[in-house]
């Protein structure tokens, strides 16, 4: 057992290191300098637990409540097992329609020409569409692809806001051990479409495997783990690491002890069908699924990635704002749309039209860690007040900048804790930063 949970101790640091986490100091703070624009920008400890409200409850919502929430969960994440399955041939064509030529710009932001849109249409195979209905689970995180290519494809890069990391081909990502169902393959055979419960997309054929319905009913009938760390490694009973996973990770667990989660975790066979590994994960990286839904238990999540870089659409097993607010929340049971546009609806949504709106609507309603900030592309989480402004937690590439003449971006590109007054004066159309393009506030405990 001590040998166990040395190799497991030793793989973390390891793995960790290999990541390039960002260092924290001794007091598990760390200290965001944001672009050196003085207080427009608000340096502030990053350090989620350091804005909890004392004099406020601790229990966010009742159990009985998160018990709801939990079936909700796990009948949306099995939906693509149900037999009643409804194929719709939008979800492989829409990006076809959208992101064409001669729109695209590849990795030396130079034009596609039309002959690469055409190779890869054509391997895409869309009239055939549906060609399969199998049902599978990945085997490994995966990135959900418009096109049947880990090639980008970005808008023209000499605009603010276009080029790198908006690579448009990117739908979402999977976690290991996600429920999928294959509907449609190319031409060579060499990648599949999948459609999952929170997004569709193209993947590597080797990414998923086929399973079977008694395997199905095994997992269903286990409580999910979820993994609260980033980089947690899984164990073999060898002592090999055979994945590393992510917070928002739910994997069947099998048993636990005094030092270990023993998890279910599915894996391929040559032919394509599904197998299963048991693996260790240590205890403190991971809670059984529905946590206890508490402003401590969220803080010390969203800690767990603050300061993780921005992943457009999960981009190199990164987030952006909507994946981390679907990561965080899935903890406690709670399932989130794939999109900010769709989780503005996880509750009741209150439009407000400006400053003064949303300030008298925080005022009255707003509860930390419970209401969601939502803006036109984007999202992030009340966190309270901080000397008198409202804050947030977000997942932001930057601020817009325009003077009148020309338009850029002050990178932030991280996972951060702000004010909504945060970039005040960059940009003549929103003078009074974030809090100018704040479209509504959702109130999820509430639905």
């Amino acid at each position: 057992m001590i040998a166990r949970l040395s190799i497991l101790i030793i793989a973390s640091i390891l793995v960790s290191c290999s990541q390039g986490t960002a260092p924290k100091m001794s007091d598990n703070t760390l200290i965001c300098t944001i672009p050196e624009q003085d207080e427009k920008v608000n340096h502030l400890i990053q350090d989620a637990e350091l804005y909890l409200d004392i004099n406020d409850t601790d229990t966010l919502v009742s159990e009985s409540k998160q018990k709801i929430w939990k079936q909700d969960y796990q009948k949306k994440l099995f939906s693509p097992w149900n037999k009643k399955y409804r194929f719709v041939k939008a979800s492989i064509t829409w990006p076809w329609s959208v992101y064409k030529y001669p729109k695209g710009f590849g990795l030396n932001f130079k034009p596609y020409n039309i002959e690469w849109y055409e190779n890869l249409k054509t391997q895409a195979n869309l009239s055939g569409y549906p060609s399969k209905s199998l049902l599978a689970i990945s085997v490994t995180k995966t990135h959900l692809r418009n096109y049947p290519t880990n090639l980008p494809l970005f808008y023209d890069p000499k605009k603010a806001g276009e080029g790198y990391p908006f690579d448009y081909l990117q739908n979402s990502t999977l976690h290991l051990g996600e429920p999928v169902r294959i509907t449609h393959q190319t031409l060579d055979g060499s990648w599949i479409f999948v459609e999952a419960a929170q997004a569709d997309g193209w993947v590597k054929t080797n990414a998923v495997a086929v399973i079977d319905k008694k395997s199905i009913e095994d997992i269903k009938s286990f409580q999910r783990l979820s993994v609260i760390k980033n980089d947690a490694p899984l164990v073999d009973m060898l002592g090999e690491v055979i994945s590393t996973v992510n917070l928002g990770t739910t994997l069947s667990l099998l048993k636990e002890d005094d030092y270990f989660w023993y998890v279910q975790v599915p894996r391929r066979n040559l032919d394509g069908t599904v197998f299963f590994d048991t693996a260790m994960i240590l205890k403190e990286q991971g809670v059984i699924q529905g946590q206890h839904y508490t402003s401590t238990n969220m803080s010390k999540l969203l800690n767990e990635i603050i300061g993780r870089p921005y992943g457009w659409g999960g981009l190199y097993f990164e987030r952006d704002c909507s994946s981390t607010m679907r990561d965080v929340f899935s903890v406690f049971g709670l399932w989130l749309p794939r999109n900010s546009s769709k989780q503005r609806t996880s509750g009741e949504y209150i439009r407000t039209k400006d400053e003064q709106s949303l300030l008298t609507l925080l005022k009255s309603r707003g509860k930390p860690y419970q209401t969601l900030i939502d803006f036109k592309g984007h999202i992030g989480l009340y966190l309270g007040e901080h000397e008198g402004k409202p804050l947030i937690y977000h997942t932001l590439w930057g601020y817009k900048v325009y003077d009148g003449k020309k338009k850029g971006r002050e990178i932030i590109g991280k996972s951060v804790i702000t004010s909504l007054y945060a970039g005040a004066g960059l940009d003549i159309d929103n003078p009074n930063g974030l809090i100018d393009r704040v479209i509504g506030l959702t109130f999820i405990n509430v639905k």
